[in-house]
C-alpha cells in the first residue's frame, strides 16, 4: 500500500507540469545579451546586457499572445556618442510540445524601437520606429506554475542613425534567459 501511494504521489507530481502551458495568464523577465552593430572612427564599447518583462496569455498548448519591453542596454563610440535602446512589443506565440514539460516556440510581431543618442559634446537625438520581430526559443515547465525560457529574437529595421564618424545600424539581436510565472 505504502508503494502505491509513494509512486501515486511521484507520478502526479511529474504530471503536474505537463498541465503549465495549457490556457491562462503568465507574466515573467529575462535577462541576456544583445548585438547591436556600430561602426566609428572612435573606439567602439558596449555594454550588452539586456534585460526585459513580458506578459501573455495562452489560448490553449499551441497558441497565444505576448506583450512585452526589453532594454538593450548601451553602446558607444569613445568621444562621439552613446546609444540607450529600448523596445515594446506586441506577438503571436505558436508553440510546439516536444515532451510534456518542454515546448518549443516561435514568435512573430510588431515592436516599437526607441533609440537615444547622446553626444559626448552635449546634446541628445531620439529615433523611433515600428519594427518587424522574430523569435525562436524554448520553454521547460519547472513546476505547475513555473517555466524557464531559452530566446534568440531579431529586431528588423530598426531606425538607423548616422552622422559624421558613426554609424549605428538597423538590425538587433537579443540572447536571453527567463523565468516566469503561470497564474
Amino acid at each position: 500500500m505504502k508503494k502505491t501511494l509513494i509512486l501515486a504521489s511521484i507520478a502526479s507530481l511529474l504530471a503536474a507540469p505537463a498541465f503549465a502551458a495549457e490556457q491562462g495568464f503568465y507574466a515573467g523577465a529575462n535577462v541576456g545579451a544583445s548585438q547591436q552593430d556600430i561602426n566609428g572612427a572612435g573606439t567602439k564599447t558596449e555594454n550588452p546586457t539586456t534585460w526585459g518583462l513580458y506578459g501573455g496569455y495562452n489560448f490553449d498548448r499551441h497558441f497565444g499572445v505576448e506583450a512585452g519591453y526589453q532594454n538593450f542596454g548601451k553602446a558607444k563610440i569613445e568621444g562621439q556618442s552613446e546609444l540607450k535602446s529600448y523596445a515594446l512589443s506586441a506577438d503571436l506565440v505558436a508553440r510546439y510540445p516536444l515532451a510534456k514539460t518542454f515546448d518549443i516556440y516561435g514568435k512573430a510581431g510588431l515592436a516599437f524601437v526607441d533609440r537615444k543618442l547622446e553626444f559626448a559634446s552635449g546634446g541628445d537625438y531620439s529615433h523611433s520606429g515600428t519594427v518587424a520581430k522574430l523569435a525562436l526559443g524554448g520553454e521547460y515547465q519547472a513546476t505547475r506554475n513555473i517555466g524557464l525560457r531559452a530566446e534568440v529574437t531579431q529586431y528588423l529595421g530598426a531606425p538607423e542613425i548616422t552622422g559624421v564618424g558613426y554609424e549605428y545600424k538597423k538590425d538587433s539581436t537579443t540572447f536571453t534567459l527567463g523565468a516566469n510565472y503561470h497564474f
